[in-house]
């Protein structure tokens, strides 16, 4: 792998097919030392295709791989799954983001696919949640589906039940309902 390069994790989720990246700190030693993993979160309107993720743009996601970390981000539910039903709440599938089962099994899927593939610590992670990203996050450390050592979250949304479930929301443009 090259160092300071973003890598696809590509197909990590076993329930369907996700797509993620994971951008790898400029020392990484894939025999050396192992990376502690920064998991981010994306908001309601980030994605991660095969050719466009948030964080190969983001200059805090390149900071922190020159500071040594491995940030990683996956789209949160598999493309194939976005326009089931209790997928397309949302204008564009945002209520996905939420971190339900879906998200937290891919996430799971592919947090053990990067400890495998790569030399990354296998102790824990730190989580990132940006916007919506943040309810994302939360229900990440508080399932326990994967090891969290800590949790930020930048400008979260943290109860969009009555957005998602009743109207209004994303999809009329006011959080709120009409």
């Amino acid at each position: 792998e090259d160092s300071g390069k973003a890598a696809s994790v590509v197909g990590a989720s076993k329930i369907s097919d996700d797509n993620g990246v994971i951008m790898l700190p400029e020392r990484y030693d894939k025999n050396g030392m192992p990376t502690k993993l920064v998991i981010y979160n994306h908001g309601a309107g980030g994605r991660v295709t095969d050719t466009y993720s948030k964080i190969t743009f983001s200059s805090f996601a390149k900071l922190l791989t020159k500071k040594g970390y491995a940030v990683m981000e996956i789209n949160g539910v598999p493309e194939n799954m976005r326009n089931e039903n209790y997928m397309s709440v949302a204008d564009n599938g945002s209520a996905a983001h939420m971190g339900g089962w879906v998200f937290l099994r891919s996430l799971a899927n592919a947090y053990k696919y990067v400890t495998e593939k790569y030399n990354i610590e296998r102790d824990g992670c730190f989580v990132i949640g940006q916007s919506m990203g943040g309810i994302t996050s939360l229900n990440v450390a508080l399932s326990g589906i994967i090891p969290v050592k800590a949790l930020a979250l930048d400008a979260p949304v943290i109860s969009a039940f009555h957005d998602a479930y009743f109207g209004g929301g994303w999809s009329s443009g006011t959080l709120g309902g009409s």
